[in-house]
C-alpha cells in the first residue's frame, strides 16, 4: 500500500494507493457503505474497544516486557448492524 500526504492552501488528504488484489479488496470496503469506518490512535494490540494494536517489544530487556508507542493512527473498519425492517417477520 502506498500511502501518501497532500496539504496545500489548508486542504489536508491521506491517499492510499492498493499494491495488490488484497489491499483492493480492504479499500473497496471503506466505500461499499457495509462497514463503519472509526479513526483510532495508538499500537497493534487488543482493545476493549474492539479493535486491534501492537505493542512494541524489546527482547533485550531484562523480562522481556513490552514498550507501547501510541503514534500509530489506524483506520478502522467494522461491519454494520442490519436491524430487520418491521414488514419482516
Amino acid at each position: 500500500m502506498k500511502i501518501s500526504f497532500y496539504m496545500e492552501d489548508g486542504l489536508e488528504q491521506i491517499v492510499f494507493t492498493p499494491q495488490n488484489e488484497s489491499e483492493q479488496k480492504l479499500m473497496d470496503r471503506l466505500h461499499d457503505e457495509t462497514r463503519t469506518v472509526e479513526i483510532k490512535r495508538g499500537s497493534f494490540f487488543d482493545c476493549q474497544g474492539g479493535w486491534k494494536r501492537h505493542g512494541v517489544h524489546y527482547q533485550n530487556s531484562a523480562y522481556g516486557g513490552s514498550s507501547v508507542n501510541d503514534e500509530s493512527t489506524m483506520v478502522v473498519l467494522r461491519p454494520k448492524l442490519v436491524l430487520p425492517s418491521a414488514n419482516q417477520k
